[in-house]
């Protein structure tokens, strides 16, 4: 397998689970914020295989920080009783 198709699988997989995570936080499901850490993790992965592409790392490394951010707040909101 080369590693183009490699990262073209990955990028079909990131993709799917980006928009699923997006989906789930749209329905206010925290487990959203966990499938978009996750695709964000594989986009890291991604743009880390062959020349790195810095400003893509950086910013899917800040939107991973986000969606912890994120569950992490609905998960004190959920405990005081508030809707998420």
């Amino acid at each position: 397998m080369t590693k183009h198709t490699i990262i073209f699988i990955l990028s079909l997989i990131a993709t799917a689970s980006s928009i699923t995570g997006n989906i789930f936080i749209n329905h206010k499901r925290k487990v959203g914020f966990i499938i978009w850490t996750i695709a964000n993790m594989l986009w890291i992965l991604i743009n880390c295989i062959g020349d790195v592409n810095y400003p893509q790392v950086c910013m899917f490394g800040v939107y991973s920080i986000l969606n912890i951010q994120g569950y992490s707040k609905w998960s004190k909101n959920n405990n005081k009783g508030e809707e998420v």
